[in-house]
């Protein structure tokens, strides 16, 4: 638990650090109404909107990768059906043919 805090602290300090030195070296300051926001809440803004970002480009990859999966699938079911129906009487004439010239092996009694 003490090692916990301690690495909370030291994040907290590394990020009020480094918004601090990012607003001297870039000058940018973020406004909210009329009330100047401090480093540590301009670089948690920032990490914020950067998270939605990658959390929203994730999900339209994977929506795109679905729907992608989908079409492909519907492709591969709607040939298989046209197959099996314009081929259905070569299939049950072969299956008749097979059933009638197969080798029919008699079970002998005991």
């Amino acid at each position: 638990m003490k090692k916990l805090l301690l690495v909370l602290l030291i994040a907290a300090v590394m990020v009020m650090s480094l918004g601090t030195v990012l607003e001297a070296l870039s000058g940018i300051s973020v406004y909210l109404g009329d009330t100047l926001l401090a480093p540590a809440q301009t670089l948690f803004g920032a990490i914020l909107v950067g998270t939605v970002f990658v959390l929203l480009g994730a999900l339209l990859a994977i929506s795109v990768f679905s729907v992608i999966c989908i079409v492909l699938a519907s492709v591969f079911v709607a040939l298989l059906v046209a197959g099996i129906g314009a081929a259905w009487p070569v299939l049950l004439i072969a299956l008749v043919a097979y059933l009638i010239i197969r080798d029919k092996k008699t079970v002998q009694g005991c």
